[in-house]
Parts: structure tokens; C-alpha cells; sequence
């Protein structure tokens, strides 16, 4: 007989709580059991008469997309709030206009989440916020034993979570920094991935999403070269399939109007710098220890395939319409890796053994300074130069 692990214990309720659709079949659960705690939440006034999960929204004008609400509480028929569940997807603007664009002016607006988010209605008047673990607790002291009971255990699983999140952001020097393979499930790191782009907000433009393909979280940074022209320098770490390893890359990122012969102009004017070799070298330089987090050697660049010149001139498309190469970044591409035609970077693997979220918001840090160090100042003058260099 195994000795009691409360992580064991919880770990099939955990599994329920990672996805935002359970967390808001739960709340409507404990609604039905006891609804009296929702009038202690704030924007709420009294306790509802009833519940409906996922009630339409309103269409924006010019947009496709109604959407739900994820809980519509009632009180004798008439819409009392209109609650939003978030656990580590963003809460868009959009969502927020759909949503009082469909809730009667006395009904209430709830975003229930994790920290982060509550910056996210901080200056709308309607909306008020309540984190998912004091939404939980609120029901912990229940008159039904049931819902005080599952209450206590989600209010376990998301307390765990929010004190594994703390963790990996200590600093080195503190004894509670856990690395990064404690951020072992997805919603996980797409929640360090935004508190990452949250910290790099400070200092740097900043951004946190997920691959198209399989939901892999991305934290960006970029610094700007010329606003007005879309240039810029970019760093971001990538989670890796399986969560044990991530990536670093780093280089050139141009968006329109910018053309893509002033991209690759500049990442050939900056080739010997958009290397993972030079960057650990400046890092040692530096006597930062950043640098045995990257296990890449060599310049983390690709051997050049297909006709990148051609692509310069005519562009990329998949079905080669509209007079542009036929293919995708995979068969034609420069030596440099990168999504479309105005991206180009090195890239290198993190050992997530070693490094800690924290470690990551100075790693990406550190690779904007470089960039910048490193930029031509005589940009962009040197695109021809470079080009056919």
C-alpha cells in the first residue's frame, strides 16, 4: 500500500480543471447546489434563480463570430451576469464587445481567470474580476457538503498551479525556483509564456501565443528598428512537442509595409551575428550564465534551399497564383529559418533542465540587447550590399 501523495490524489481533478469548458460545468454545478455564494462576488448583487452554460452572443457588425457565454446566471428569467472563464487563453477585445454588446445594462460582466487577466478589464466599467481560486473558495464554506467539498479540491489543484507558476519565475538564487519540466501540461506553459511576454512588456514589445498546429505556447519580443517602415528585431522561445525542451530564435521580423528584399537585406547585412555561436560568445563576454541554457552549436541557421532571390522578387504563395513562386518556406528558404518571407532567424535549443521561466524573460532580454548592438547603423542603406553580397 502506497503512503498518501496528494498530487496522485488530485491528479484526475486536475485533469478536469485544465480545460476551461469543465471549470464552467463545474461552476454551474455548484450553482445548482448553492447558489448563494455568487452574491458575494463582486458586480454581483444577489444570488441567482438559475443557470445556462454557453448562451449565444451577439454578432458584431462586420465579423462572423457570435461566440457563447460561457455561464449566464438568472434571476426569476432575467439575465443577472454573463461570466467569462479563462484559464490560459487571452480574453480578447472582441469577446469583451460581444459580450456587452448581448448583457442588458443591469446585468453584470464577470471575467473569471487566472492574475494576469485582470489588467485585461481593469478600465472597462462594467466588467468586474475575481480569480478562478477565490471564485472556488467562495463556495468552501457551502451549507451543501458537496459543492463545499469539490470546491475545497478545485481550490487544491488551482492553488497548486498558481504556486508551481510562482516557482518557475523565483530567481536562481531563490530555494523555491523550480525549472521549467515542472511546466509540464500545455494550458501551463501557454500561462508562463504570458507571464513571460507580461515582464518583457517592461522593456520591449511583447507577445504570447500558440502554434497553429499544435497549440505549442510562443513568447515574442521585439525591438523596434523603424515603426513607421515595420521593421524590427525579434527574440522568442518556443515550447517543443512533449514540453521537456523549448527553443530560442532570433533575428530579423518585418511586416508591411516593409518589402522583403529590405528583410533579407538586413539579415545578410547581419549574418555573422544572427548565429548561435556569436550570441553565446557575446553572452560569456558578458560572463552571463544564460549561455548553458543554449545547447545548439554552430550558427542554428539552415543550409540554404529552392530560389530565395526568385522569392525576393515574386513573393511565395503554396499554389504559386498571382505570379509568386510556387511552394512554402520549407522548399524555398535562405539560410536562416523563419515563418513567410519577412522573418529570418537562428535557432537554438533550451535546456528546460536547467532553465526556469525568469531565466527565459533574461534570456530574450539579453538577445534584443544583442540584436540592437549588433544592428548596421548605417541601416538601411546597406540593402543592396547585402543582398548581393
Amino acid at each position: 500500500m502506497t503512503g498518501h501523495d496528494e498530487t496522485t490524489e488530485l491528479r484526475g481533478l486536475a485533469r478536469l480543471l485544465a480545460r476551461e469548458t469543465n471549470i464552467s460545468d463545474l461552476l454551474q454545478h455548484l450553482t445548482d447546489l448553492d447558489p448563494k455564494p455568487w452574491a458575494t462576488v463582486p458586480g454581483i448583487e444577489h444570488a441567482p434563480t438559475g443557470s445556462t452554460r454557453e448562451r449565444s452572443l451577439r454578432r458584431l457588425k462586420g465579423q462572423r463570430v457570435s461566440g457563447t457565454a460561457d455561464l449566464e446566471l438568472t434571476l426569476d428569467n432575467t439575465t443577472l451576469a454573463l461570466v467569462e472563464v479563462k484559464l490560459s487563453h487571452v480574453f480578447s477585445a472582441d469577446q469583451r464587445r460581444r459580450y456587452e454588446a448581448s448583457a442588458p445594462a443591469t446585468a453584470a460582466l464577470v471575467l473569471a481567470g487566472v492574475e494576469i487577466d485582470r489588467r485585461l478589464v481593469r478600465d472597462h466599467s462594467r466588467w468586474s474580476f475575481i480569480s478562478l481560486t477565490d471564485l472556488f473558495g467562495r463556495w468552501v464554506s457551502s451549507c451543501s457538503v458537496e459543492a463545499a467539498q469539490l470546491a475545497a479540491a478545485a481550490v487544491a489543484v488551482l492553488r497548486g498551479w498558481d504556486q508551481l507558476l510562482d516557482d518557475v519565475f523565483e530567481p536562481s538564487s531563490s530555494p523555491q525556483r523550480r525549472d521549467l519540466l515542472a511546466v509540464n501540461k500545455k494550458f501551463l506553459a501557454r500561462l508562463s509564456a504570458r507571464r513571460i511576454a507580461e515582464r518583457l512588456a517592461e522593456t520591449w514589445m511583447s507577445s504570447a501565443h500558440v502554434t497553429s498546429g499544435g497549440g505549442l505556447a510562443i513568447a515574442q519580443a521585439w525591438a523596434t528598428i523603424d515603426e513607421e517602415r515595420g521593421e524590427y528585431l525579434i527574440a522568442e522561445v518556443r515550447w517543443h512537442e512533449g514540453l521537456r525542451a523549448g527553443e530560442l530564435r532570433f533575428g530579423v521580423d518585418f511586416e508591411g509595409p516593409a518589402t522583403r528584399a529590405s528583410a533579407y537585406g538586413l539579415a545578410r547585412a547581419m549574418s555573422d551575428k544572427i548565429s548561435v555561436n556569436s550570441f553565446k560568445l557575446a553572452l560569456r563576454t558578458d560572463q552571463s550564465p544564460l549561455d548553458l541554457l543554449l545547447t545548439t552549436t554552430g550558427t542554428g541557421r539552415p543550409r540554404a534551399r529552392g530560389d530565395w532571390d526568385a522569392v525576393v522578387e515574386r513573393g511565395l504563395h503554396s499554389r504559386g497564383t498571382d505570379g509568386a513562386v510556387k511552394g512554402t518556406r520549407l522548399t524555398h528558404t535562405p539560410d536562416f529559418f523563419g515563418d513567410g518571407t519577412l522573418r529570418h532567424e537562428a535557432k537554438s535549443t533550451i535546456d528546460f533542465a536547467r532553465a526556469s521561466a525568469d531565466d527565459l524573460v533574461q534570456l530574450i532580454d539579453a538577445t534584443l540587447q544583442y540584436l540592437t548592438a549588433c544592428a548596421p547603423s548605417d541601416w538601411p542603406h546597406r540593402v543592396e550590399e547585402a543582398i548581393t553580397a
